[in-house]
């Protein structure tokens, strides 16, 4: 009987992409292989016969072509074959770094004989170049595929058609490590990470109500409740090569409360707020967000944020528990503005020196407190000492702040008593050396000044410190004292004639600018005159003048005016005489002559005539009154009145 037979070569190929990163067992099978076309009839009993080979490989343990099973069918078309027994392509490949599978394929018609003595072999393909040679050759090389889309566990199948030829083969495939995690385990919170690694399903067993974010997921987030210890289930899916269970023991820890607390939740600015926490052996706290920590792993739950500001809001707190759980608190607040008060560095003050201390800013404030009791907003500062100002803002903030003020050693300054000099020289003042400037009133900056005109000069002079004193100099005229003469006393309203030594100029006391003037006091007094002599320098005569109080006037008790030039008229003699009314009557009562001129009863008198004639000689009356000079009554001798003798 003539055979034909059809001979298919398949190879396949894994990839398991790069990025499932863990070794893999896989196994390949045939399904079945079809010849649907190409019916020749050549065959002895007019069958196709086909016939077929199959490999496989992959990119790591089996690079080469492997396998190779020859099979045949002789039945006509259509044909779809089944092999009998194993339907592996090869062995499974267990812990195999493969990321590509690949298939071949060659199958042919079976159409020689040996009878003819050419096809010796059926599973060789020969071409006898005769009528019944083996004919319709498919040699195929799949695809290469990639199995990052593919699920673990699972048959997939692949089907390929060349020609008149189709076939299919599967494959699946599993991660070789399959592992559970560590059997007793601990999470804290409601839920935990899974650390299991290959192809399975999570189950709970026991412990409560619970569930997986994806069960077939090996690092899948189990939720539970807090408190709860489970039994959790590692399977392996029921098409993987190797059956594997795994039962794991998950306890879920409370979460520590931090209970963070403080004693308020509005502060002023600048100021400290004192943050508490408990339940936790170590403790990290932020400021404003989670991520900004300001004092971390501490194992006091206590925590003080100092010099607050604006932008300040919220604390956060990390509570690490006896189990490694954190829990976290937060707690909200509020910064009120405070006063910005700045009231300068600490400083040095001069003696005699003086700082303005100011605290104003522009901003409203309800009250200024200084240390010293004052409640203004400057304060002038004379005396060393620390100041320190508190200002209350309308919110009821408050900010203080605090400046040292020293002072400087007292300064020492002394140009000498004053300087005497004749018109015309100088006089050198020197103002000490050890200091770092010099200015005098005529601008001068030097240390030593000369002046040559009499008057008071002014030096300031500054030290290293910036501090500065002043003292100055008198520069008088030179003199030369003497006597104008003996002292002298005269009677009241009496005048006396004083003389200074002859020289270029005189002033007086009096004001007089001649060298020979004429006084009349009412009180005992010290005249004085300052003479400029041809050498520029100065005399200064003196002479004290006494007042005798007592009234010195004299009224004769007889005159003749008979034009001899002697007694011709009646006149008073003296000094002194203010006011008065002098009367003269002849021996009837008869007024004859009379006057209220104190100067004219001294220089003219009474010349004898009533009416311009001469009146005969006789005794006449004379009475008068008046007051001194002083203010007392005139009198003379004790007299307002008494008699005269006219003789002719």
């Amino acid at each position: 009987m003539k055979m034909k037979r059809l001979c298919l070569t398949l190879t396949v190929l894994f990839l398991f992409g790069h990025s499932f990163g863990q070794a893999v067992n896989y196994e390949l099978e045939i399904v079945h292989f079809r010849m649907t076309g190409c019916s020749d009839s050549d065959g002895s009993d007019g069958d196709e016969d086909p016939t077929w080979k199959i490999w496989g490989r992959d990119n790591d343990g089996v690079p080469s072509f492997t396998g190779g099973t020859c099979y045949h069918d002789e039945s006509d078309i259509p044909i779809t074959y089944i092999p009998g027994g194993s339907l592996a392509i090869y062995p499974a490949e267990m812990n195999s770094n493969a990321t590509t599978l690949q298939f071949q394929l060659e199958a042919w018609e079976e159409d020689g004989s040996a009878l003819v003595g050419c096809d010796n072999d059926d599973c060789v393909f020969t071409d006898c170049s005769i009528w019944n040679s083996d004919d319709d050759h498919q040699l195929f090389n799949s695809g290469i595929y990639n199995f990052q889309d593919s699920t673990a566990c699972e048959w997939h199948t692949i089907t390929i058609s060349a020609g008149c030829f189709s076939w299919s083969a599967r494959f699946r495939w599993e991660y070789s490590v399959f592992d559970a995690g560590s059997l007793v385990q601990a999470a804290c919170g409601d839920s935990v990470v899974m650390s299991g690694s290959g192809s399975g399903e999570w189950s709970i067993l026991s412990g409560g109500t619970g569930g997986f974010s994806s069960n077939s997921d090996p690092t899948a987030t189990f939720g539970g409740v807090v408190g709860n210890t489970y039994t959790l289930q590692w399977a392996t899916f029921p098409d993987c090569i190797t059956p594997v269970i795994q039962d794991i023991q998950v306890t879920l820890n409370t979460l520590p409360d931090p209970n963070l607390s403080t004693t308020s939740v509005v502060f002023c600015e600048f100021s400290t707020i004192d943050f508490l926490a408990s339940n936790g052996l170590a403790y990290d706290w932020c400021l404003n967000s989670k991520g900004n920590i300001v004092h971390d792993d501490t194992t006091a739950g206590a925590y003080s944020l100092t010099n607050t500001s604006l932008n300040d809001s919220i604390v956060y707190v990390f509570a690490t528990d006896a189990d490694g759980c954190v829990g976290i608190d937060s707690l909200a607040f509020t910064v009120e503005v405070s006063p910005s008060v700045e009231i300068g560095n600490d400083t040095t003050i001069c003696d005699g020196g003086s700082i303005l201390l100011d605290a104003t800013d522009g901003v409203p404030f309800t009250g200024y407190s200084w240390n010293t009791s004052e409640t203004t907003p400057t304060l002038n500062i004379t005396a060393p000492g620390q100041y320190i100002i508190t200002l209350t803002h309308t919110n009821s903030c408050t900010n203080s702040d605090t400046i040292n003020i020293g002072y400087y050693s007292p300064m020492s300054l002394a140009l000498g008593g004053a300087q005497v000099m004749c018109l015309g020289d100088s006089v050198t003042i020197d103002a000490g050396a050890g200091y770092v400037s010099y200015l005098w009133d005529d601008l001068s900056t030097n240390q030593i000044n000369t002046f040559f005109t009499f008057g008071t000069y002014n030096v300031t002079v500054t030290d290293t410190n910036n501090c500065s004193i002043s003292d100055s100099v008198v520069v008088d005229p030179d003199y030369f004292f003497y006597s104008l003469g003996t002292d002298t006393t005269i009677s009241l309203g009496a005048a006396i004639d004083l003389t200074a030594n002859p020289g270029i100029s005189h002033v007086w006391s009096t004001s007089d600018t001649t060298q020979t003037i004429t006084v009349s006091p009412l009180v005992d007094g010290v005249f004085s005159a300052t003479t400029l002599l041809a050498n520029g320098c100065y005399e200064v005569g003196t002479i004290n003048v006494f007042v005798s109080e007592d009234l010195n006037i004299f009224l004769p008790n007889m005159f003749s005016p008979n034009g001899d030039g002697s007694n011709d008229a009646f006149k008073l003699y003296g000094f002194g005489v203010s006011e008065i009314d002098f009367r003269i009557f002849n021996r009837w009562g008869h007024e004859v002559w009379s006057t209220t001129n104190a100067s004219d009863l001294q220089t003219m008198g009474w010349n004898g005539k009533y009416n311009g004639d001469d009146q005969p000689s006789g005794t006449y009356v004379w009475k008068m009154t008046g007051t001194t000079i002083t203010g007392t009554p005139l009198s003379f001798n004790g007299n307002n009145q008494g008699t005269i003798l006219l003789r002719r």
